[in-house]
C-alpha cells in the first residue's frame, strides 16, 4: 500500500513530465496490485501444498550442504549485527549527532554547494550529428558551396571510422531566384550518421566537440548550431539555453539580443550560442508604375506571374515515359537571370502582343528584408539559444540569470528564461509536490493501519536517511539530478519504509507480549534483519544493471535506478543501527509522558478524596 501511494500524485503531474512518467506510474500501480491479490491468496495457497518443515529427510547432499553453510553464515551475520547495534543502543546521543550532520552534509551538496548538478534530461547519446552552418546572407550559393565542401572534409577528417556516412545540403535556391524564393543559399546543413556504440570508439560528445572546434575555423562562417533530433522530437523545449525577449521595435530588440549573446558567451559551459532575430537578407523590390502599366494593358497580376516564369520558372506541362512523370519548368537560362540588369530586361508581354521591358513599367529597389517575424503570447518575441559542453544546465542558467539581473532592458521589453530551463523549473516544481502528497499519503495509509501517529512517524524517518545515499552516490559517480532522478526520489519515498515498517511492526509485537524495550528492540532488530536484508538486495541487484549506463539511451534511465540504489542501501544501513535509537528515545519519551499524566491524575484523585 505503501508502495502505491507514491505513484498515484505521479499520475496527476501535469506538463511534460507528467506525459514521460504517467504511464510508468499507471503499470507499476497496476502490477503492484495485482501482486498484491496474489501474495494474500495464491501465495497461501501454493506455501500449504508444497512448503514442509525439513526436520526429517535427507541428511546428505550438495543442496543440504549449501543450505548448511548459509544458515552458518546467517548466525555469523546475526552476531556481526548484534555488536554494533548494542553500541548504537549505547551512545543514542552519538548516532543522533551523526546522522544529522550526514544529512545536512547531504542536503549541502544540492544548496549551498551545488556539487551536483541539476538538469531537465540527461545528455542523448543518439547516433547522429547535425550541424546548421550559415554564411553571411546574401552569399552566393557558389560560395556557400565552397565552404560546405570544406565542412564535408572536416567531418569526414575527424570523424574518421566512427562515421556511417555523411548527407551535406546546400542553399534553398540559386541566383536571383534565392532571393524571391525567401533566401536560403547561405545556409549548409550536415548530418552525420554514427555507428552504433559498440562499434566506435568515441561517444557522440567527443566527436561534436572535436569537430565543432574545426568548423569554425572555415573562413566566412557566421554561426554554427547543432542540433539535437531525438530532444526536438519529444518535445523537451528546444534548446537547454534559452532566452526569451519580448518586444515590438525590432532595432531595440536586436540590439538588446546582441548584448545577452555576448554576456551568454563569456560564461563557461555555454557553446553555439546565437540569436533567433537573423541578419536582414537583401531584396529587390519590384515597384509597379500602375499608370504606364495600365496604359500598354498591363497589371500587377499579369507583370508579377512573368516575372515568376522568368526567375524562377513555371511548369508548363508534364513529360511521360513509361510509369514515370517529369515536370517541364520553363524559365530564362542561367546567365539570363543572374544579375540587376537582367531583370530590368525580363520582357513583359503586353494583351496587344507587344513586348515591353519591366524597366519600362517597373522600378527595381535594394531593400532588406526580415527573413522571419516571431511571435508568441501576441507579442513579437527573439529568443537567444545556445546549447551546453561541460556543466550542467542549472548551473549554466544560474549564472546567466545573474548576468540578467544587472542588465538594464528598455521600456516596453520584457525577458525571461524559456526552453528547457522554464521546462526543467516547472516540472520540478509539479514533481515536488508530487513527492509531498507520495509522502502524506505513505503516512495516512500507516497511520490508518497501525492506528498510531507515533509509529508512521518513527518510519517515515527512513526515507530523509535515503537522500543520503542518493546524494553521495551522485556525487562519486558525477550524476547530474534530472527528472528521472526526481522519480527516483519519489520512488524512494515509498521503498525505503518497507525495511523500516517490518522492523517495528515486529517489535510492537515483542512489546504487546510483554517482553522489555530494550530486549525487545534488539531481538526485533536481529530477527528482521535477514528479510531486511533480502528485499533491499533483490531490489539493488534487479536496479544494478540500468544504473551502469550501458547501451544506447540508457541515459535516460540510469538517473532512477542510481537513485533508487544509492538511497535504498544507506537507509537500509541506517535503518538497522539508527531506526531502533529513535525507536527507543521516542517510546521512553512516551512512556515519561504516561506516567507524568498518571501521577497527576493520581494527585488529583487524592486531593478530591482528601477533601
Amino acid at each position: 500500500m505503501t508502495t502505491l501511494s507514491v505513484f498515484i500524485p505521479v499520475i496527476f503531474v501535469p506538463g511534460i513530465a507528467g506525459v514521460l512518467f504517467k504511464d510508468q506510474a499507471l503499470t507499476v500501480s497496476f502490477s503492484l496490485a495485482a501482486s498484491l491479490i496474489v501474495s494474500l491468496t495464491l501465495v497461501p495457497l501454493l506455501c500449504s501444498r508444497f512448503l514442509k518443515l525439513d526436520t526429517e529427510g535427507k541428511k546428505s547432499g550438495v543442496l543440504v550442504d549449501i543450505v548448511n553453510k548459509l544458515s552458518s553464515y546467517r548466525v555469523k551475520m546475526d552476531e556481526f549485527y548484534r555488536k554494533p547495534l548494542e553500541w548504537c543502543l549505547k551512545h543514542r546521543k552519538t548516532v543522533l549527532i551523526t546522522v544529522l550532520i550526514a544529512f545536512l552534509s547531504s542536503v549541502s551538496l544540492f544548496y549551498p554547494l551545488r556539487l551536483i548538478g541539476t538538469e531537465f534530461t540527461s545528455g542523448f547519446d543518439e547516433g547522429e550529428l547535425r550541424f546548421q552552418l550559415e554564411t553571411v546572407p546574401g552569399t552566393r550559393l557558389e560560395i556557400t558551396q565552397a565552404a560546405a565542401q570544406e565542412a564535408e572534409r572536416i567531418v569526414r577528417e575527424v570523424g574518421g571510422d566512427d562515421l556511417a556516412s555523411t548527407y551535406i545540403s546546400v542553399g534553398s535556391g540559386e541566383g536571383i531566384a534565392a532571393i524571391f524564393s525567401g533566401g536560403g543559399s547561405n545556409a549548409v546543413s550536415i548530418m552525420v550518421p554514427l555507428k552504433k556504440m559498440g562499434e566506435r570508439k568515441r561517444a557522440q560528445a567527443d566527436i561534436e566537440s572535436e569537430i565543432r572546434e574545426r568548423l569554425l575555423t572555415i573562413p566566412g562562417l557566421r554561426t554554427l548550431n547543432a542540433d539535437s533530433a531525438i530532444v526536438a522530437s519529444l518535445g523537451f523545449g528546444g534548446s537547454p539555453i534559452n532566452v526569451e525577449i519580448y518586444g515590438y521595435d525590432r532595432e531595440i530588440a536586436k540590439d538588446l539580443a546582441d548584448k545577452i549573446k555576448k554576456m551568454i558567451e563569456g560564461i563557461p559551459g555555454a557553446v553555439d550560442i546565437q540569436t533567433s532575430l537573423s541578419e536582414t537578407n537583401p531584396e529587390l523590390h519590384i515597384e509597379v508604375n500602375r499608370d504606364k502599366a495600365y496604359a500598354l494593358g498591363l497589371n500587377v497580376a499579369n507583370i508579377a506571374s512573368t516575372v515568376q516564369t522568368n526567375v524562377l520558372g513555371t511548369t508548363a506541362t508534364r513529360f511521360r515515359e513509361g510509369s514515370d512523370e517529369y515536370d517541364v519548368v520553363v524559365r530564362l537560362k542561367k546567365e539570363d537571370r543572374l544579375t540587376r540588369d537582367d531583370l530590368y530586361n525580363v520582357p513583359i508581354t503586353s494583351p496587344m502582343m507587344t513586348q515591353v521591358a519591366l524597366r519600362n513599367v517597373a522600378d527595381i529597389k535594394q531593400a532588406e528584408g526580415s527573413v522571419t517575424i516571431e511571435r508568441k503570447k501576441q507579442e513579437r518575441f527573439v529568443t537567444v539559444t545556445g546549447k551546453l559542453r561541460g556543466r550542467d544546465m542549472g548551473s549554466v542558467n544560474r549564472d546567466i540569470q545573474a548576468g540578467l539581473k544587472s542588465m538594464p532592458v528598455p521600456p516596453g521589453f520584457i525577458v525571461s528564461m524559456g526552453g528547457s530551463a522554464s521546462d526543467m523549473t516547472k516540472s520540478f516544481r509539479w514533481l515536488g509536490l508530487a513527492l509531498i502528497g507520495a509522502v502524506f499519503l505513505v503516512y495516512a495509509v500507516m497511520a490508518s493501519l497501525y492506528e498510531s501517529f507515533l509509529t508512521p512517524f518513527i518510519i517515515m524517518f527512513t526515507f530523509p536517511l535515503g537522500f543520503i545515499g542518493v546524494a553521495w552516490l551522485f556525487l562519486f559517480t558525477g550524476t547530474v539530478f534530472s527528472l528521472t532522478a526526481f522519480i527516483g526520489v519519489i520512488v524512494l519515498a515509498g521503498i525505503v519504509v518497507n525495511n523500516g515498517i517490518v522492523m517495528i511492526d515486529y517489535i510492537n509485537q515483542l512489546r504487546a507480549g510483554g517482553m522489555d524495550l530494550h530486549e525487545a528492540v534488539v531481538t526485533g532488530a536481529r530477527t528482521r534483519l535477514r528479510p531486511i536484508l533480502m528485499t533491499t538486495l533483490t531490489t539493488v541487484f534487479g536496479m544494478f544493471p540500468l544504473a551502469l549506463g550501458l547501451g544506447s539511451g540508457s541515459e535516460t534511465s540510469f538517473p532512477l535506478a542510481r537513485a533508487v540504489i544509492g538511497g535504498l542501501s544507506v537507509s537500509t544501513t541506517l535503518t538497522l543501527l539508527f531506526l531502533p535509537v529513535l525507536y527507543t528515545i521516542l517510546s521512553e519519551f512516551r512512556l515519561k509522558r504516561a506516567e507524568r499524566k498518571s501521577l497527576k491524575k493520581a494527585e488529583h484523585t487524592s486531593i478530591a478524596v482528601g477533601e
